[in-house]
Order: structure tokens, then C-alpha cells, then sequence
């Protein structure tokens, strides 16, 4: 049988038995001193999610604007105006791009995909005319 040392203060004549099964399993137990040291330092990662970093102040962001309309917010929070869009542009737009383009100028969404850039393509005309001067005289 082997010898163990033990650690605290008993009477020397005193003689420990233990089954050899016990002292596999204390041994490949993790000590619980560890083992709430480690408890504690899970708890302490696994709060939730991590907060987000926050960018410095005038930083660019790093996700780019929707191309799809024909205006847009800027990152200031000025309507900014780009420019007019041909009809082999609007073409190349989903149904839904076209209909985000059409609530932006309150204008009817219904309608087919070749409907909805006929009624894009007459608003800009209208502007267009709105916005050049008249020289009737």
C-alpha cells in the first residue's frame, strides 16, 4: 500500500486507510479553491455582450450609404441632392429600391417595375422644368 504524506496535524500512530478508486477521483477532481477562482472569472467574462466600441468624433463610418435613392441623408444630417438618374439606371434598381425612391418624393408606389421608373423619370422632368428659369418676356 502506499504511503501519503499528510498535510495537517493528527497523531502519529494514526493510520489512514482510503480505496484506491477514491483517490483516483480526488486526483483527477480539479481542487475547489481552483475551481471557484475559475466560477469567478467566468462570471465576470460572461456578463452579456461586450459594449461596442465607440469611434473617435469625425471618424468615417464604416458602412456606406444605400446607392439606390436618388437623395439621401448625410452623415451631418443635410439632405443632400445626387444626380438625376437615367432610365437604364433605374433599370438596374430593384422593386424595392424604386419604391424607396418613390416615398422619398411622395409619390404612388404601386405598380410594375417599368410603372414605377415611368413615374420617377416624369418627376424629374417636372422639376427640371420647375427649376429652369422662364424668359418669357
Amino acid at each position: 500500500m502506499p504511503v501519503y504524506i499528510c498535510e495537517h496535524d493528527i497523531p502519529a500512530e494514526t493510520v489512514v486507510t482510503s480505496d484506491p478508486t477514491n483517490l483516483l477521483i480526488r486526483a483527477l477532481k480539479p481542487d475547489k479553491g481552483d475551481q471557484t477562482k475559475s466560477m469567478a472569472e467566468i462570471n465576470s467574462d460572461s456578463r452579456g455582450k461586450r459594449s461596442a466600441e465607440s469611434a473617435p468624433e469625425g471618424a468615417v463610418p464604416s458602412k456606406k450609404y444605400a446607392i439606390g435613392s436618388s437623395s439621401f441623408v448625410g452623415a451631418q444630417g443635410a439632405r443632400q441632392e445626387t444626380r438625376a438618374y437615367t432610365e437604364s439606371d433605374f433599370a438596374k434598381m430593384t422593386v424595392e429600391q424604386l419604391k424607396n425612391v418613390l416615398k422619398e418624393k411622395r409619390l404612388p408606389t404601386k405598380g410594375k417595375k417599368d410603372e414605377l421608373i415611368k413615374k420617377i423619370l416624369q418627376y424629374q422632368q417636372r422639376t427640371q422644368k420647375a427649376a429652369q428659369p422662364s424668359n418669357a418676356l
